[in-house]
């Protein structure tokens, strides 16, 4: 699991244009990791008292695997994101709906 959190060159980059490139980078890469079946979930996080700002959850058998892959992102790159890399798994269930009781599925 990667939590993405707020870098040292957020603030310093202030050009639209330089950080529309940027994030069209970032989704353009989520897009890629996903189509190579290594992205399973991501999102932002809404505000917070930390500076958590995204959440990836890769399929890695390794830390340094999970690394790699996120190092390719250019607002990572850039230092626009910093991140966390933490141990997770779950179970691959497929038949969690949200609000809905599982008698009901």
């Amino acid at each position: 699991m990667v939590i993405l959190k707020t870098g040292p060159m957020d603030k310093e980059i202030k050009d639209s244009t330089e950080r529309s490139k940027l994030f069209a980078g970032h989704f353009g890469n989520m897009e890629r990791l996903h189509n190579e079946g290594v992205l399973k979930v991501a999102g932002p996080f809404g505000k917070n008292d930390f500076t958590w700002r995204g959440l990836f959850i890769l399929d890695c058998k390794t830390i340094e695997e999970a690394e790699d892959f996120v190092k390719t992102d250019p607002t990572v790159k850039s230092g626009v994101f910093i991140y966390d890399i933490v141990p997770w798994y779950g179970e691959p269930s497929g038949s969690f709906v949200p609000g809905k009781p599982k008698k009901d599925l």
